[in-house]
């Protein structure tokens, strides 16, 4: 996360404007993903109907148990979240992450966020006088995500405070800070 965040940083210096972040741990985020909620944000997304098939039987019926004291408890269903140490997991959760951020981002005011501009053909430039072959396109970041991590941007502390706050986003979808 920070290496991604260094040079956004780096940037925002050299045009002299102020920068905020808050990098963030979402505790339990990965137990605490609706399913339900998963499954919709998968189809709307075009997932291969096959595909979704599959892993609501992999993550349907799912059960444990607790230990505790050299005890165990009887076995019982697990009906949140995604599996925990599967390679599918941080995948799903992102998913999941991105449509939840896509949907929050109705509520936030454009001039908070970061603005970014970027090119997708990679030949930004060229070796004769550097001049510029493709058009850019602009965008406005307002956090990063890796996994269960999540870097909130703003260029003032205010803004991010209420990106962060504002919209009660960990109580709206359950995740705790």
């Amino acid at each position: 996360m920070v290496f991604v965040s260094r040079p956004l940083l780096q940037k925002c210096r050299e045009q002299q404007r102020d920068t905020s972040f808050a990098f963030i741990d979402l505790s339990k985020a990965f137990d605490t993903t609706s399913r339900p909620l998963l499954w919709n944000v998968l189809q709307r997304y075009g997932c291969p109907p096959e595909l979704l098939a599959t892993l609501r039987q992999f993550h349907d019926g799912m059960q444990t148990r607790v230990t505790l004291g050299g005890g165990q408890s009887d076995y019982f269903n697990v009906q949140v979240g995604v599996k925990q140490g599967c390679v599918l997991a941080p995948i799903l959760f992102n998913v999941f992450l991105v449509a939840m951020t896509l949907l929050s981002r109705y509520d936030l005011n454009p001039e908070d966020g970061i603005p970014i501009r970027y090119c997708l053909d990679g030949s930004l430039f060229t070796l004769r006088r550097l001049n510029s072959l493709t058009t850019t396109q602009s965008t406005t970041l307002f956090e990063l995500q890796y996994s269960d991590d999540c870097n909130a941007l703003a260029h003032e502390p205010a803004s991010l405070q209420e990106n962060l706050f504002g919209k009660h986003l960990s109580r709206i979808w359950g995740f705790s800070l």
